[in-house]
């Protein structure tokens, strides 16, 4: 069990009462039974679960199983929405033309993404670095099939010791957040990369969204400052740290460090999120009758695994979405949903993804 910081190894963390009460989901979108305590580090300010044998024999159930975007017909990659009044794209083309317009790429020569998936951002990668040799570590068998069929990678690995080439590059998207005392991993990767390389890494920004705190298998919640410092204990230093997908991620570029920077201003955090999933709980239960659900993703989830039967259909605006079910509630586009019908929208209201214009014929239903 542990019972220090898994990143700065600080001593007295601080529980989150209630936490191992909250209702639990998996990271493909699953429901999950086991309840873990969240544990806030005065120190570095992260929030982090506790890392114990329970925890770390249920991931390994978690991934064994993993599906990938199982809410889309033939699994196709989820789709975000940038900015208000542009279509959704997939959030791996995002992510690339992100990091071709800030010249990440450059005239590297090795690429390694670490988490790879199902191989999604290394087929975008390919389109923005064509003479780059592309590599994968994954672990999940589901992933390893799909990266395997793409052709898009020179080399894989199922784990990071295996890989022995220098990197210049190396992508860390929706990975760190998985991993238990990451700074051990982050050092690694600093053995791996090549002179003057750079690391990308994309983690869930969770004060941007309540539900990701009930995601089983993410053992640290990040907010910008947590981030930078695990980087910084690890020797890595930010060269740009911003966020994207309307706020929803956490996005940097570091460099390898000289020397280990100890950086400790902590902060307590996550308990206000707590209490907002608290609230959201109670707003269900005491509903009477049928409600839309905008969103099939974590927060979806969320709520079908406690109030299946009052949702009478999920919301999307991804038309890889649109006419499946999911967790056996049909999926609409908000164009062919009843107004007459009170919505829950699981995303946040922001300037960047204009829901509440795009939304606003419905009925509001308002977390009390």
């Amino acid at each position: 069990m542990s019972l220090r910081c898994h990143v700065c190894a600080r001593p007295g963390l601080r529980p989150l009462a209630g936490s191992r009460k909250l209702r639990r989901i998996t990271s493909d979108c699953k429901p999950w039974s086991q309840g873990y305590d969240l544990l806030t580090c005065p120190g570095c300010g992260l929030l982090q679960t506790r890392i114990d044998s329970v925890w770390l024999r249920d991931i390994e159930k978690i991934y064994r199983t993993y599906a990938i975007y199982p809410q889309t017909k033939g699994n196709h990659e989820q789709k975000v929405v940038v900015r208000a009044g542009i279509s959704p794209q997939s959030r791996s083309g995002v992510i690339a033309n992100d990091l071709s317009k800030r010249k990440f790429f450059g005239s590297a020569l090795n690429i390694l993404e670490v988490g790879a998936g199902a191989g999604f951002l290394l087929k975008e990668i390919r389109k923005k670095a064509p003479e780059a040799q592309l590599f994968a570590v994954e672990k999940s068998p589901a992933c390893i099939r799909a990266i395997r069929r793409s052709g898009a990678v020179a080399g894989f690995f199922q784990e990071l010791d295996q890989v022995k080439e220098k990197m210049d590059r190396i992508l860390l998207v929706h990975t760190l957040e998985h991993i238990p005392f990451p700074c051990g991993f982050l050092e690694t990767l600093r053995l791996k990369m090549a002179k003057d390389g750079k690391l990308f890494i994309q983690v869930p920004n969770t004060p941007s969204n309540s539900f990701l705190l009930a995601v089983a298998d993410h053992c640290s919640h990040f907010h910008p400052e947590s981030l930078i410092n695990c980087l910084a204990w690890a020797g890595w230093q930010p060269e740009k740290v911003w966020l994207s997908m309307g706020g929803k991620e956490i996005s940097g570029i570091f460099r390898a460090g000289k020397t280990l920077l100890r950086r400790s201003r902590g902060r307590g955090w996550g308990i206000e999120i707590l209490q907002h999933l608290g609230r959201v709980e109670k707003t269900f239960r005491n509903l009477s009758g049928p409600v839309h659900v905008f969103g099939s993703s974590l927060g979806g989830t969320w709520l079908a695994a406690g109030h299946h039967s009052k949702i009478k259909d999920f919301l999307d605006e991804d038309s890889a979405r649109v006419g499946s079910k999911f967790m056996r509630i049909p999926v609409r586009h908000p164009n062919q949903a009843d107004r007459d019908i009170p919505l829950f929208s699981t995303v946040r209201f922001t300037t960047s993804n204009g829901l509440k214009k795009k939304l606003r014929s419905f009925i509001i239903l308002k977390t009390k």
